[in-house]
């Protein structure tokens, strides 16, 4: 049964990686659809999947589903154990940038702490990028 675990973690990757390259290029239907099949393949939802979705979403103009799924990011940050602290104010910062854009009545916006940025695992500087000016609360 590893064998269909590999496997399923191998498609994954292939469609996040999709996802990730057509939202870069500006084709964010294309990339809506990659993340949700990502999504059923890999069986589980995390703060990247949600964080990418929302950012998607946000691109296409449909703000309160964007919200919905950025502060589900930001509820995952807050319960993952896999993440440390610098990582987590770099996301809540990537999501408040996010939130500050959107055109959503009573948004709350996810508060951050400072971080340090050499403590930020690259993948997430990548794929997530923060201004240096969002920085400030």
């Amino acid at each position: 049964m590893k064998v269909f675990k590999y496997l399923r973690a191998i498609i994954s990757g292939l469609f996040w990686g999709g996802a990730i390259y057509f939202t870069a290029n500006d084709k964010n239907k294309i990339a809506l659809v990659l993340i949700a099949i990502c999504e059923k393949v890999t069986l589980k939802v995390d703060e990247e999947i949600l964080l990418l979705k929302g950012f998607i979403l946000a691109s296409l103009g449909k703000d309160l589903a964007s919200y919905i799924y950025i502060n589900s990011a930001v509820k995952f940050l807050d319960a993952s154990n896999n993440l440390n602290c610098d990582e987590k104010n770099y996301l809540r910062a990537y999501s408040a940038t996010i939130i500050k854009k959107l055109r959503v009545e009573g948004k709350d916006i996810p508060v951050f702490e400072s971080y340090e940025l050499s403590s930020v695992a690259n993948h997430f500087k990548t794929n997530f990028p923060v201004a240096p000016s969002a920085v400030t609360n």
